[in-house]
Protein backbone atom coordinates (compact mmCIF):
# COMPACT_ATOMS: atom_id res chain seq x y z
CA UNK A 1 0.00 0.00 0.00
CA UNK A 2 1.04 3.30 -0.52
CA UNK A 3 1.93 5.70 2.01
CA UNK A 4 -0.67 8.00 0.59
CA UNK A 5 -3.33 5.75 0.42
CA UNK A 6 -2.05 4.71 4.26
CA UNK A 7 -2.06 8.31 5.26
CA UNK A 8 -5.79 9.11 3.66
CA UNK A 9 -7.10 5.39 5.44
CA UNK A 10 -5.98 6.45 8.57
CA UNK A 11 -7.43 9.95 8.41
CA UNK A 12 -10.73 8.75 7.27
CA UNK A 13 -10.87 6.49 10.34
CA UNK A 14 -10.12 9.27 12.71
CA UNK A 15 -13.38 11.38 11.11
CA UNK A 16 -15.15 8.45 11.58
CA UNK A 17 -14.61 8.28 15.37
CA UNK A 18 -14.89 11.90 15.93
CA UNK A 19 -18.35 11.65 14.02
CA UNK A 20 -19.03 8.20 16.17
CA UNK A 21 -18.35 10.27 19.49
CA UNK A 22 -20.30 13.20 18.36
CA UNK A 23 -23.52 11.03 17.80
CA UNK A 24 -22.90 9.33 20.41
CA UNK A 25 -23.19 12.51 22.71
CA UNK A 26 -25.54 13.95 21.04
CA UNK A 27 -28.37 10.83 21.16
CA UNK A 28 -26.85 11.00 25.44
CA UNK A 29 -27.93 14.54 25.52
CA UNK A 30 -30.93 14.16 24.05
CA UNK A 31 -31.96 11.18 26.49
CA UNK A 32 -30.77 13.27 29.23
CA UNK A 33 -32.59 16.28 27.91
CA UNK A 34 -36.01 17.14 30.12
CA UNK A 35 -38.56 16.71 27.69
CA UNK A 36 -41.66 17.53 29.60
CA UNK A 37 -43.44 20.64 28.64
CA UNK A 38 -44.50 21.57 32.31
CA UNK A 39 -41.34 21.29 33.83
CA UNK A 40 -39.83 23.57 30.77
CA UNK A 41 -38.14 26.36 33.30
CA UNK A 42 -39.80 30.13 31.66
CA UNK A 43 -37.91 33.03 30.28
CA UNK A 44 -36.82 35.14 33.09
CA UNK A 45 -39.42 37.43 34.84
CA UNK A 46 -40.73 40.68 33.32
CA UNK A 47 -41.38 42.87 35.83
CA UNK A 48 -42.25 45.74 33.95
CA UNK A 49 -46.22 46.02 33.85
CA UNK A 50 -48.62 44.95 36.40
CA UNK A 51 -50.32 42.11 33.05
CA UNK A 52 -46.36 41.00 31.70
CA UNK A 53 -45.81 40.51 36.58
CA UNK A 54 -48.79 38.70 36.48
CA UNK A 55 -47.69 36.24 33.34
CA UNK A 56 -44.29 35.87 34.36
CA UNK A 57 -46.05 34.62 38.22
CA UNK A 58 -48.17 32.40 36.67
CA UNK A 59 -45.28 31.12 34.54
CA UNK A 60 -43.11 30.36 37.34
CA UNK A 61 -45.41 29.71 40.12
CA UNK A 62 -46.32 26.58 37.33
CA UNK A 63 -42.63 25.88 37.37
CA UNK A 64 -42.35 25.76 40.95
CA UNK A 65 -45.22 23.58 41.77
CA UNK A 66 -43.57 21.13 39.17
CA UNK A 67 -40.22 20.89 40.54
CA UNK A 68 -41.63 21.33 44.16
CA UNK A 69 -39.20 24.22 45.00
CA UNK A 70 -41.32 27.59 45.36
CA UNK A 71 -38.17 29.43 45.84
CA UNK A 72 -37.74 30.12 42.18
CA UNK A 73 -40.80 31.89 42.04
CA UNK A 74 -40.16 34.50 44.53
CA UNK A 75 -38.67 37.25 42.42
CA UNK A 76 -42.32 37.11 40.78
CA UNK A 77 -44.32 38.00 44.14
CA UNK A 78 -44.01 39.63 47.24
CA UNK A 79 -43.03 37.70 50.33
CA UNK A 80 -46.90 37.73 51.82
CA UNK A 81 -47.46 35.62 48.48
CA UNK A 82 -44.74 33.59 48.90
CA UNK A 83 -45.80 32.08 51.86
CA UNK A 84 -48.98 31.06 50.43
CA UNK A 85 -47.05 29.73 47.13
CA UNK A 86 -44.66 27.60 49.42
CA UNK A 87 -47.78 26.25 51.24
CA UNK A 88 -48.80 25.07 48.28
CA UNK A 89 -45.73 23.42 47.36
CA UNK A 90 -45.24 21.90 50.92
CA UNK A 91 -48.68 20.42 51.01
CA UNK A 92 -48.12 18.66 47.66
CA UNK A 93 -44.83 17.36 48.99
CA UNK A 94 -46.47 15.98 52.22
CA UNK A 95 -49.09 14.15 49.70
CA UNK A 96 -46.06 13.19 47.81
CA UNK A 97 -47.35 14.83 44.76
CA UNK A 98 -46.33 17.19 42.29
CA UNK A 99 -48.70 19.65 40.73
CA UNK A 100 -48.30 20.35 36.23
CA UNK A 101 -50.49 23.04 35.26
CA UNK A 102 -50.38 24.74 31.55
CA UNK A 103 -52.19 27.90 30.99
CA UNK A 104 -54.26 27.02 27.93
CA UNK A 105 -56.25 30.70 28.04
CA UNK A 106 -55.49 33.82 29.60
CA UNK A 107 -57.62 36.91 28.95
CA UNK A 108 -56.55 40.43 30.63
CA UNK A 109 -60.12 42.19 31.42
CA UNK A 110 -59.09 44.67 33.30
CA UNK A 111 -56.36 46.66 34.44
CA UNK A 112 -55.72 49.51 37.06
CA UNK A 113 -52.76 51.00 38.80
CA UNK A 114 -53.01 53.57 41.20
CA UNK A 115 -49.41 54.71 43.01
CA UNK A 116 -47.76 52.11 43.71
CA UNK A 117 -50.40 49.11 43.57
CA UNK A 118 -52.04 47.39 40.50
CA UNK A 119 -54.92 45.33 40.25
CA UNK A 120 -55.16 43.38 37.46
CA UNK A 121 -58.33 40.74 36.65
CA UNK A 122 -58.23 37.96 34.21
CA UNK A 123 -60.21 34.88 32.61
CA UNK A 124 -58.05 31.96 32.55
CA UNK A 125 -58.19 28.42 31.50
CA UNK A 126 -55.83 25.88 32.79
CA UNK A 127 -55.12 21.87 32.29
CA UNK A 128 -53.80 20.37 34.73
CA UNK A 129 -52.44 16.70 36.79
CA UNK A 130 -51.35 15.68 39.98
CA UNK A 131 -48.25 13.43 39.76
CA UNK A 132 -46.65 11.20 42.58
CA UNK A 133 -43.35 12.25 43.08
CA UNK A 134 -41.25 8.98 43.51
CA UNK A 135 -41.94 8.10 39.76
CA UNK A 136 -40.41 9.74 36.94
CA UNK A 137 -43.46 11.86 34.95
CA UNK A 138 -42.73 9.56 31.40
CA UNK A 139 -44.15 6.46 33.45
CA UNK A 140 -47.14 7.60 34.56
CA UNK A 141 -50.10 8.43 33.00
CA UNK A 142 -52.29 10.30 34.76
CA UNK A 143 -55.59 12.46 34.52
CA UNK A 144 -55.58 15.72 32.92
CA UNK A 145 -58.25 18.33 34.73
CA UNK A 146 -59.07 21.43 32.87
CA UNK A 147 -60.87 24.71 34.75
CA UNK A 148 -61.46 28.26 34.27
CA UNK A 149 -60.85 30.71 36.59
CA UNK A 150 -61.54 34.48 37.27
CA UNK A 151 -59.01 36.10 38.92
CA UNK A 152 -58.10 39.02 40.30
CA UNK A 153 -54.52 40.09 41.07
CA UNK A 154 -53.21 43.08 43.51
CA UNK A 155 -49.74 43.68 42.98
CA UNK A 156 -47.69 46.25 44.60
CA UNK A 157 -44.42 48.32 43.03
CA UNK A 158 -40.99 48.37 44.36
CA UNK A 159 -37.45 49.04 43.00
CA UNK A 160 -39.48 50.22 39.42
CA UNK A 161 -40.69 46.16 39.63
CA UNK A 162 -43.95 44.88 39.68
CA UNK A 163 -44.94 41.57 42.20
CA UNK A 164 -48.36 39.95 42.77
CA UNK A 165 -49.10 40.22 46.51
CA UNK A 166 -52.23 39.02 46.67
CA UNK A 167 -54.39 36.61 44.48
CA UNK A 168 -58.67 36.27 44.46
CA UNK A 169 -59.57 33.50 42.18
CA UNK A 170 -63.33 32.12 41.75
CA UNK A 171 -63.72 28.63 40.29
CA UNK A 172 -66.11 28.59 37.32
CA UNK A 173 -65.89 25.11 36.58
CA UNK A 174 -65.24 22.20 39.07
CA UNK A 175 -61.78 21.68 40.47
CA UNK A 176 -60.23 18.62 40.65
Amino acid sequence: MKKKQRIFISLLAVVVLVLAAAVTFVVIQTKNANTDPYQAKPAAPDLSTPEAAVKSYLAWISYAYAIGDSNVSTPTMTPYEGVRIDSYVQLYKERGQTLEQRLVKFAVTSSKISGKTATVKTKETWEYRYLLSSQPPDQQKPALHQTVYVVTYHLKKSDSRWQVDSVDATAKTKVQ
